[in-house]
């Protein structure tokens, strides 16, 4: 059973994970930014190699 403050520290990372919460012009959720910017490029090439 996760504990409240376990369930609490979850909920957090779930809103700063969420693109709609970023802020490019501040800075904020640049590194979530950059994660999915990668995973996209990734995802993308193994799309085309697999075609």
């Amino acid at each position: 059973m996760t504990s409240m403050m376990g369930k609490s520290k979850l909920l957090s990372a779930i809103g700063r994970a969420d693109p709609r919460n970023w802020d490019p012009a501040s800075g904020k959720g640049m590194k979530p930014r950059k994660i999915l910017a990668m995973w996209q490029v990734a995802v993308d090439a193994c799309v085309e190699l697999l075609m």
